[in-house]
């Protein structure tokens, strides 16, 4: 297997870029940069790149008055206007803040309500990257009267057909979005944050002989997460592995407004299985999930969600895992049998995840992902190539 991409292995002569001294900002426009998901991770790892290979600092444009403490970063320059609930004061302070902005090359928006207020402000210089198609999103059209959605929806696909550019993370996503809006989106697969023993196995294997058996699980803890199939199949892999007296131990690391309903189911399978344990961390930071990861046996991974790092993450570190079809990072995965990709339904997924247990039990498992994975830094180089050749 080829490890996924190196600062060293990349060819940066390729990008066409002068590595200090590039004359135009880079900025970012996410309008609500609340918490520390996927997004935030994206413009952290771009701010990142940028500054290492151009000396330049990203500036963030948000309505937010306070953003995620991880993106309090020395790279990112904070452009705030305020989160007023009149959203024609947000549009013209947002006009206003980006022509204060010297941009040589386009502002890159995430997601729909980027897209929404650019084209509202009349930027017409952006590149718009759908993180989620429209199907994964939660819906808050039901609330809206007909003519509210009517012109909404009409904001909408003009703010999609004046971008520059328009990008998403999987082909998935892409066929859902093009069938939708009529144009062409480019793919760009997202990469996790690597780590720096990526060419070491991963040593938490078990076997038979073994005592516990530790399942991880890291995501927000919401309704399409599907945290309480993990719970279903862990206790079922715990009914499995009882005669063997091997314990099962998930841990669910993340914070969310399901916390206290899976709580309560996890409890209800626990009291009744001996070998069974179920642990909420809430939020940890890094040095305490890397030491989850050390000791995990098998990630699980059974959200619909339009990509799905915390497979990424898990596979770097050598650790198998069993993740849902519409986590949609599974299309680059499919033939790897590092991985196991279930049906999108609680009775698949349970059945998969005994499944791959048993092959980790019985060493017939690769220790290492077979694919070539993307990685932040491979993605962050990919899209700043493309970004930059949009240059005035």
């Amino acid at each position: 297997m080829k490890n996924p991409l190196t600062r060293s292995e990349l060819d940066l002569n390729q990008l066409n870029i002068a590595r200090r001294g590039y004359s135009s900002d880079f900025a970012v426009f996410y309008p609500y940069a609340k918490e520390y998901g996927g997004i935030e991770r994206n413009i952290l790892a771009l701010a990142d790149y940028v500054y290492a290979e151009m000396g330049q600092k990203l500036s963030l444009v948000t309505f937010e008055c306070e953003v995620p403490e991880l993106l309090e970063s020395p790279r990112i320059q904070h452009v705030q206007i305020g989160s007023s609930s009149n959203y024609l004061s947000r549009i013209i302070t947002l006009r206003i803040k980006l022509s204060q902005i010297s941009l040589g090359i386009p502002i890159l928006t995430f997601g729909q309500k980027g897209g929404f207020f650019l084209f509202l402000s009349g930027c017409n210089n952006y590149i718009l990257h759908y993180t989620d198609p429209p199907s994964l999103l939660s819906s808050f059209r039901d609330r809206r009267s007909f003519l509210r959605r009517f012109f909404a929806d009409l904001i909408l696909r003009m703010s999609v057909r004046s971008a520059i550019k328009l990008l998403t993370m999987t082909k998935t996503n892409a066929s859902e979005l093009e069938h939708l809006y009529k144009l062409p989106f480019d793919v760009i697969y997202q990469g996790g944050q690597s780590v720096p023993t990526m060419e070491v196995s991963h040593d938490a294997r078990i076997s038979w002989q073994s005592n516990t058996f530790n399942i991880l699980s890291v995501c927000r803890l919401q309704k399409s997460k599907n945290i309480d199939w993990a719970i279903q199949a862990s206790a079922h892999l715990a009914d499995k592995l009882s005669s063997h007296h091997i314990d099962v131990n998930l841990t669910v690391v993340g914070e969310g407004d399901e916390f206290h309903a899976l709580s309560k189911q996890a409890d209800q399978f626990v009291i009744v299985r001996e070998n069974l344990n179920i642990y909420f961390t809430g939020f940890i930071d890094q040095v305490v999930l890397d030491e989850c990861y050390a000791q995990t046996s098998m990630a699980v991974v059974p959200a619909r969600q339009g990509y799905g790092l915390p497979v990424l993450e898990a596979a770097y570190r050598g650790i198998p895992v069993v993740l849902s079809v519409e986590s949609r990072v599974s299309e680059i995965l499919e033939n790897d049998p590092f991985f196991e990709i279930s049906e999108h339904n609680q009775a698949s997924f349970v059945e998969s995840v005994t499944a791959h247990a048993l092959s980790i039990l019985n060493d017939r498992l690769p220790y290492r992902p077979t694919s070539q994975l993307p990685t932040e830094l491979s993605w962050a180089a990919e899209l700043v190539k493309l970004w930059i050749s949009f240059k005035d």
